[in-house]
Order: structure tokens, then sequence, then C-alpha cells
């Protein structure tokens, strides 16, 4: 029987602990992209509902918007919002006419199949993340109300 030589066992033990390295390090950047790209789903998802909290009821006055398909145009003094998705973002364009400029709003947020709709006094609000998530805001409003 052979004797393993010392030299050999040391180069045995440099490559199971540079193996070891090198997949611990795979582990930790697979687990920063993980998080890293979790923490940018969350943050559009709140940029999303803050943006249209803040739209919405800036709006909630009789007649102050129109709710569309695709377009919620929201009526100002002499001009006009309109809110929709263009190229897979939530686009914002302020203008004096309510009809869109292809490529002149400001992008939001990564969204997609974005679709408004009234029901009785709640504007719906659906649409799909990036991870193709559907979700659905409901906005009560004032304005919306049916008095009897």
């Amino acid at each position: 029987m052979k004797r393993v030589s010392v030299q050999f066992i040391q180069w045995i033990l440099l490559a199971g602990f540079v193996f070891s390295m090198v997949f611990m390090l795979y582990l930790g950047a697979d687990f920063y992209q993980t998080m890293n790209n979790e923490s940018n789903l969350a943050l559009n998802q709140r940029s999303i509902v803050l943006y249209f909290n803040h739209r919405l009821n800036q709006a909630d006055a009789k007649d102050g918007f129109i709710v569309q398909d695709h377009l919620l145009t929201i009526k100002h003094d002499g001009y006009f919002t309109l809110v929709y998705e263009e190229d897979g973002f939530l686009v914002e364009q302020v203008s004096e006419f309510d009809s869109i400029s292809e490529l002149s709003g400001q992008r939001i947020a990564k969204i997609n199949n974005l679709d408004y709709s009234i029901d009785q006094n709640q504007v719906i609000i659906t649409y799909l993340d990036d991870s193709n998530q559907k979700h659905e805001l409901k906005y009560s409003l004032q304005s919306l109300g049916r008095l009897p």
C-alpha cells in the first residue's frame, strides 16, 4: 500500500477550501440579487399605490375625472392630467387637451395591462406587476356617491 504524501493532502484541502469559498460567494451573490429584485418589486408596488392614492384623492370632486378602459383623465382648471400605460410603464401626461400625445408623458412605475372601471361609488384599477401578479386597487370616492 502506498502512503499518501503530505503535499497531496494539502492540495486536496486547499482545493476543498477554494471550492467552498467559490460556493459561498455564489450563494451570497444569489441572495443579494434575490433581495434586490424583491426590494425593487416592493418599491414599484408602493409607488403605484401611493401615486393612485394621491391622484384620485386630489381629483375627488364632482366631474373631477373621467374613467375609460385604459385612460384616467383628471380635469383641472385649464389643463388635464392623463394617466395611462405606455410601453410597460405607468405614465402621467399633463396637457391642455384631453388626448394622449405619444411619448410625451412622465414614466412613474413599471406596470402591465392597466385597466380602469367604475362600480357604483368605486374606481377599480387592475394591473399586472413585473412578476405577472394581478393587483386590484379599489377607491371609494365621495364624488361617485349616489344620492337618493
